[in-house]
């Protein structure tokens, strides 16, 4: 995804760490967070931090 949008790799994993963590700085990066967090928790936590997204955006 980074390659195809042309980006680095902060611009895509910054806001996966805010909706992980909920910090927006952090000692680890949003895929350390998934790693120590499991794939259920992780994505659930993903989910929310659209929905905020979502809340913020209407």
């Amino acid at each position: 995804m980074v390659e195809k949008l042309g980006v680095k790799n902060g611009v895509l994993l910054w806001p996966l760490r805010i909706a992980l963590s909920k910090k927006q700085f952090t000692p680890g990066g949003g895929i350390e967070f998934c790693v120590l967090l499991g794939k259920e928790e992780a994505i659930l936590r993903v989910e929310k931090g659209i929905e905020k997204l979502k809340e913020t955006l209407s």
